[in-house]
C-alpha cells in the first residue's frame, strides 16, 4: 500500500516546458511529419536537374568457338524538359502541406505550454493547501489535547472533549485529501511533460 507523502518541488516552469516539448509524443509526431514533408520537396524538387546513369554490359556472340566478346558502356541522361509543370505543381501542393504542419506545430507546442503550466501552478498550489492543513491539523491536536486534560480534571464537559476529537478528524482527514491532491497534481505535472512515459 502506498503511503501518501509530499515534497519540496525543485522543478522549474521552464525546464518542465523544454522536457515536454522535447519529450511528447504528439510533438514528436508532429515534427516527424514537418521533417517527411521537407525530405518530400527535396524529392521533388530533383526533378528540375537531369538523372545521370552509367550503364554496362557484356555478351559473348557466336556459335564457335573463341565465341566474340562484345562489350559496351555508356551514360544514360534523363532530364523531364517538359512534363506540364508536374513537378512545379508538386513542389507547392507539398510546401502548402508543410506550412500547414508548421502551423499545427506551433498550435500544439502553445497547448502543451498551457498545459505544463497549469498543472504546474496545480502542483504548487497542492503545496500551500498541504502547510495549511498540516497547520490546521497542529491546532486541532493541541486543541483536542487541552480539552482532554480539561475532561479529566473535571472542567469540562464529555461535549467540549467530542467537538474537539470531530475537529482533529475532520482536519486529519483534510489534510490526507492535501496529501492525495500532491500526489494527483504531480501526476498531472507528469503526464503534461511526457516524463512518467518510458524514454
Amino acid at each position: 500500500m502506498d503511503v501518501l507523502s509530499y515534497f519540496k518541488i525543485t522543478d522549474d516552469m521552464n525546464s518542465l516546458v523544454r522536457d515536454a516539448l522535447r519529450l511528447r509524443p504528439d510533438m514528436k509526431g508532429q515534427e516527424n511529419q514537418a521533417r517527411a514533408m521537407g525530405a518530400k520537396i527535396a524529392e521533388y524538387r530533383s526533378d528540375y536537374f537531369p538523372t545521370v546513369n552509367a550503364v554496362a554490359g557484356y555478351s559473348a556472340l557466336g556459335t564457335g568457338l573463341p565465341a566474340a566478346n562484345n562489350f559496351n558502356v555508356g551514360i544514360e541522361i534523363v532530364w523531364p524538359i517538359f512534363n506540364s509543370f508536374l513537378t512545379s505543381d508538386q513542389v507547392a501542393e507539398t510546401q502548402l502541406h508543410r506550412k500547414a504542419i508548421d502551423a499545427e506545430i506551433e498550435e500544439l507546442r502553445q497547448r502543451i505550454i498551457l498545459q505544463v503550466e497549469t498543472a504546474f501552478q496545480n502542483w504548487q498550489a497542492s503545496v500551500l493547501r498541504i502547510a495549511r492543513a498540516e497547520h490546521a491539523l497542529a491546532a486541532s491536536r493541541v486543541q483536542l489535547d487541552l480539552a482532554q486534560k480539561r475532561y479529566f480534571d473535571g472542567h469540562s464537559d464529555i461535549l467540549e472533549l467530542e467537538n474537539a476529537e470531530r475537529f482533529y478528524t475532520i482536519d486529519g482527514a483534510t489534510y490526507v485529501n492535501a496529501l492525495y491532491g500532491f500526489s494527483v497534481a504531480k501526476a498531472a505535472v507528469d503526464r503534461a511533460t511526457a516524463r512518467s512515459l518510458p524514454q
